[in-house]
């Protein structure tokens, strides 16, 4: 398996697993109060258009050679850095 497979599978996991995180978090925002619940759906949906967007980059892997996946891998994990630090920080506000 290349570096570049590997990687990709890797995410993919990891997008997976970020996945099933949002749908326990929508869960978990659906009982609180209705405006809190309101306010976290919207933090919720932003999420997923962020898991949209690494999901659409992470295929542009597909196309790429050996020698230029190096810099879609770069904005993939700009992308998944984003993404994993508002998951964070949405998983600490339902919590709290």
């Amino acid at each position: 398996m290349s570096t570049k497979d590997a990687y990709k599978a890797k995410l993919e996991t990891e997008l997976e697993l970020v996945k099933a995180q949002l749908d326990v978090m929508k869960a978990k925002a659906n009982n609180l109060s209705a405006d809190m619940s309101l306010a976290f759906n919207k933090d919720l949906d932003a999420m997923k258009e962020e898991y949209a967007l690494v999901s659409e980059k992470l295929k542009k892997l597909d196309d790429a050679t050996e020698s230029t996946w190096e810099n879609i891998k770069e904005e993939i994990q700009n992308a998944w850095d984003a993404l994993s630090e508002n998951v964070k920080n949405i998983a600490n506000k339902i919590k709290g």
